[in-house]
């Protein structure tokens, strides 16, 4: 039996500080363009509008009344408040009722309910570009990513939920270490949104951080945590996605064992994006012969057991 260690707990750590690295880059785009709202990633701009429904009004959530406007005006005060997710609007007394979400839509003559709608600008199709630069993965998981692409595009039926609301309960799964959960809140993202960045390095982690008792079902989430590292990889944009994105594909290959192909994957990660506390502290200890018991002692004891040992100090492998 092959017994290895990951050393989750340090790549967990940066893996989150990639994310923030990434939502950093984000915000500072956001400032620099103007953009009124929240962007998924810093090469996806959204642009906020309002979609309005006549006689109707979203129930509760209401937060602020602007009085003596007209439609237009009520419009232009929600898109201009980020809090802002929904109003109604009174035609009769000019009144605008402002909410923090669409609630239950009801009938109600002589109101107008209006949502925001957060349309994602088209972001740079560069995966032609990206799939070149995964030299090192086997063309049979290249194949295999764009089939597990295809499958949810043909196979993934919608449950009615918007974007947003998968988003945030998948993110909320996440946050609970509910993988099975967020797996299926974010398939139905891809569903929706298959271009978006964010929804395949989410949905990897949520088949990560999956580990079934049954051998079969266990295979197959490592082997689909592959193609969607690999397909978060083909749209990524930015070089902190990138990065992001070439560490997943790296964690992934480790899970199924790939251990040459997940030293390639975290070393392009780090050429792409320096990371000091990855070279300072990761240690991965990978088996090369089936030893038994995982040595820990020291590198000339881990060799003498067969084991290979590779530190991203210095970004090489050594073999017995």
């Amino acid at each position: 039996m092959f017994v290895f260690s990951f050393v989750s707990q340090k790549l967990s750590l940066n893996f989150k500080h990639r994310f923030k690295k990434v939502a950093k880059s984000t915000l500072l785009l956001v400032a620099s363009a103007g953009f009124a709202g929240i962007m998924a990633t810093a090469a996806g701009a959204q642009d906020r509008r309002i979609v309005t429904i006549d006689d109707a009004d979203f129930f509760g959530g209401d937060y602020r009344t602007v009085k003596d406007v007209d439609l237009d005006g009520c419009k232009s005060v929600c898109l201009s408040d980020n809090q802002c997710r929904a109003f109604t609007f009174n035609t009769s007394a000019g009144w605008c009722f402002l909410k923090t979400d669409y609630g239950e839509l009801q009938s109600f003559a002589g109101a107008i309910a209006g949502r925001v709608v957060e349309v994602k600008a088209p972001r740079a199709d560069q995966s032609a570009d990206r799939k070149a630069e995964l030299v090192f993965v086997p063309k049979s998981q290249l194949e295999s990513a764009q089939t597990y692409s295809l499958s949810i595009a043909n196979s993934v039926r919608p449950n009615g939920q918007t974007a947003d609301q998968l988003r945030r309960n998948g993110q909320d799964a996440l946050g609970e270490r509910n993988g099975a959960l967020a797996e299926a809140d974010f398939l139905q993202l891809i569903k929706l949104e298959p271009g978006e960045f964010d929804a395949w390095t989410q949905l990897t982690t949520a088949l990560l951080l999956q580990d079934p008792d049954n051998w079969q079902d266990r295979e197959t989430k490592r082997k689909n945590a592959i193609s969607a590292s690999i397909n978060a990889y083909l749209r990524s944009v930015s070089a902190p996605e990138r990065a992001l994105a070439l560490e997943l594909v790296g964690r992934a290959m480790t899970r199924s064992s790939e251990y040459k192909t997940a030293i390639k994957a975290l070393r392009a990660s780090l050429a792409v994006e320096e990371n000091s506390s990855v070279r300072r502290n990761t240690r991965i200890w990978l088996p090369s012969t089936a030893s038994g018991s995982l040595i820990t002692k020291s590198i000339p004891t881990a060799r003498r057991h067969g084991y290979v040992w590779y530190s991203r100090k210095n970004c090489r492998l050594a073999k017995t």
